[in-house]
């Protein structure tokens, strides 16, 4: 938590301004969402999911993706690396079951 402007503008229904990135996912965070992203989160509805994870999770997904894969990634790929992880048991839940046997995510 500490980067998101995006949870906020869809908790909000508007753009909301964060006055620092507080996380440690710098890379990740953006002060305000831009309207673009808004509209093209709106033009998928129930596609599009705003949440928010710790740091520490984050942290705790990198150190696993390294330990699975041998590869290093920084914080704010560990970010979205935790709801695979299972450090985010609501976003998984609300993503619902996968037909795949892995779930496939994008970062």
């Amino acid at each position: 938590v500490g980067a998101e402007s995006f949870y906020e503008r869809q908790r909000a229904g508007k753009v909301v301004r964060l006055d620092d990135i507080t996380s440690i996912a710098k890379t990740l965070g953006a002060r305000a969402v831009s309207e673009d992203m808004v509209a093209l989160a709106e033009a998928h509805p129930g596609k599009v999911f705003a949440a928010t994870v710790r740091d520490i999770d984050a942290v705790n997904a990198c150190c696993l993706f390294a330990s699975h894969h041998r590869l290093l990634v920084e914080p704010s790929t560990g970010a979205g690396l935790a709801a695979v992880y299972g450090f985010h048991p609501t976003l998984m839940a609300a993503l619902g079951p996968s037909p795949r046997k892995h779930p496939l995510v994008a970062v």
